[in-house]
């Protein structure tokens, strides 16, 4: 008689099943783990290169805004018709003045994108000159703010105290801003808005996304679409979660240099996670199917999880290092909510870099501008003398007509050299249009200038900027030259350095009185701005223009230095990378 078995037996499929089982609630925890962590560093690389954007932004408003400052302080120191038109007590005869300054602001308008107009305002006659290409700000805001400057109330003086700052205004249901400059009897402005200052930020501002101002207690400013309190003490330095409406978003704030408001993105919540949750819920599907697929996904767990994560984060270590130009590889990504991650990061990248292109191409277009600003800054009296001189020597007959065709055709050389618009000329090409410039000064002053121009061939093709040498030669004659006393220039230039750094240097000596010591002290480290410096430098500001033009062409290794020569006069030394033009 068989003995009955009194150990206790067990299911080998419910014990398989039930490893599977725990297996795949482990696995799921693991998954579950792993998502929180993805999900946490994609919310950290979203907060940092959303900071990153606002901070960009931040510096190029603030830079373009900081050039409006330059504009409306030019156009009060340096616009005749504005001195003309402040000065008087009545606009009689004086409406061409205020057409050209109209006129100057619907040209000037195109080059500052982040205004909506311009403004002067003339407390002694009460005229007031305003220009804005939006049509809203023409109809409605245009004539508040003209009610607001006459109001006699100190609006203007205001707003003008606020010496570097834009003041907020709000007006119906928008919020300007304006910045208010006065000088004497003159005031010149301009005034923005909230949305076209945001325009910029159009990578984040999408559908879902929110771009707020704020004031110093995180309210929103008033007119603004809805009424959020951001929390400055944790958006300033990271980030915040934020409720609107009932619905979650990531705050991320910055502090505005051109004003004493804030700005902050919100962007949902769901943005940031849903590439992530979506993987989730694939991983889950794929937890509840059969065994079979279940061995298979943790054969490929590799392959198509943890491969396109490491890539993601290898991706984010090397963009939060500078190389925004990296992005990753999907070509052997075939899972397509992985894929979903990785186009939205790589998509996300490819925004923050078309900003990134964006700002550099408007600073190059700046310095362009200023290149061609500084270019023109040539003082007309040479003309002026030179088209006197003609008539002069008409007066004379056919006596003097050959050095009238002569002097008339070395000054339209000369015009067509100083007036054109190109960046870069050769050396060569430079010191042929200073010889003939020579030549019309020998034509004023004959037998009085003397001149050497030194320059071995090899240098001669060398690329500069025009006027490099010629406005020196140009201070020289407007300085020195006097009928009947013998001037000498002395033009020098010579190839220094090695072959890993060549280098052109230029020398211009000339045998007048010299620089003085005020001149050699003032421009021994660069200026800044000189609109405020005294008239003797002011007389000098052809050298400023060359410095800033040095910087501008070259970059910081060229430099300019003033001296004055032992039994000569003034001396001027350039040195700047050798660069070679066609």
């Amino acid at each position: 008689m068989q003995e009955k078995r009194t150990t206790k037996t067990y299911s080998y499929t419910r014990r398989i099943i039930a490893v599977l089982y725990l297996f795949s609630i482990l696995l799921f925890i693991l998954f579950a783990v792993y998502a929180l962590v993805i999900m946490n560093q994609f919310r950290s690389l979203i907060n940092r290169e959303t900071r990153r954007t606002l901070d960009l932004y931040n510096a190029q408003i603030s830079d373009n805004l900081r050039n409006v400052d330059v504009f409306l302080i030019e156009l009060s120191d340096n616009s005749s018709d504005v001195a003309l038109i402040g000065s008087v007590a009545s606009l009689e005869n004086r409406y061409d003045s205020v057409a050209r300054v109209q006129d100057y602001f619907q040209y000037n308008i195109r080059s500052y994108s982040d205004v909506n107009g311009f403004f002067t305002y003339f407390p002694k006659n009460e005229t007031i000159i305003a220009y804005s290409a939006d049509s809203y700000d023409s109809n409605y805001f245009v004539p508040h703010l003209r009610r607001a400057l006459r109001a006699g109330d100190g609006f203007a003086e205001r707003i003008a105290s606020e010496k570097r700052k834009w003041v907020l205004y709000p007006f119906g249901e928008k919020n300007y801003f304006i910045r208010l400059f006065r000088e004497g009897n003159v005031f010149a402005g301009a005034w923005t808005d909230t949305d076209r200052l945001a325009s910029a930020l159009d990578q984040l501002n999408d559908s879902e996304s929110l771009i707020v101002f704020s004031d110093s207690e995180g309210r929103t400013l008033a007119g603004e679409k809805m009424e959020i309190e951001i929390p400055f003490g944790e958006t300033l330095s990271g980030s915040a979660r934020v409720q609107v409406s009932g619905k979650s978003y990531l705050a991320v704030s910055v502090k505005l240099d051109y004003c004493d408001y804030y700005l902050s993105a919100l962007i949902p919540y769901s943005s940031v996670y849903a590439p992530v949750l979506s993987t989730a819920r694939f991983l889950v599907t794929i937890l509840l199917v059969t065994l079979i697929l279940v061995l298979f996904v943790l054969r490929r767990t590799r392959h198509f999880v943890y491969e396109p994560v490491r890539l993601l984060g290898e991706t984010a270590r090397r963009i939060s290092e500078g190389d925004t130009k990296n992005r990753v590889d999907t070509a052997d990504i075939h899972v397509r909510e992985t894929l979903d991650i990785v186009n939205t990061f790589n998509d996300m990248i490819d925004s923050i870099e078309q900003l990134r292109i964006n700002i550099y191409e408007e600073q190059l277009q700046k310095d362009e501008i200023e290149m061609h600003y500084l270019q023109t800054q040539v003082s007309p009296h040479f003309f002026i003398n030179c088209l006197n001189l003609i008539g002069t020597l008409a007066d004379g007959g056919a006596t003097y007509a050959r050095v009238i065709h002569e002097l008339i055709s070395v000054l339209a050389k000369h015009l067509r050299y100083t007036l054109r618009t190109k960046n870069d000329t050769t050396l060569a090409e430079e010191l042929s249009y200073v010889e003939n410039y020579m030549k019309m000064t020998d034509i004023r002053f004959p037998g009085c200038l003397t001149y050497t121009i030194e320059c071995p061939p090899e240098a001669e093709k060398a690329a500069v900027f025009p006027l490099i040498l010629l406005m020196f030669t140009e201070n020289t004659i407007k300085f020195n030259m006097v009928m009947g006393e013998a001037l000498q220039v002395v033009i020098r230039a010579e190839i220094v350095g090695n072959k890993d750094n060549p280098r052109l240097h230029l020398v211009h000596i000339d045998s007048g009185s010299g620089f003085t010591a005020e001149t050699l002290d003032y421009y021994a480290s660069p200026p800044g701005n000189n609109a405020g410096d005294p008239d003797s430098m002011r007389a000098h500001v052809g050298i400023y223009n060359v410095m800033r033009r040095l910087k501008l062409y070259y970059g910081e290794t060229a430099f300019l230095a003033l001296s004055n020569e032992e039994g000569m006069g003034a001396r001027v030394d350039i040195d700047v990378p050798l660069i070679f033009g066609g």
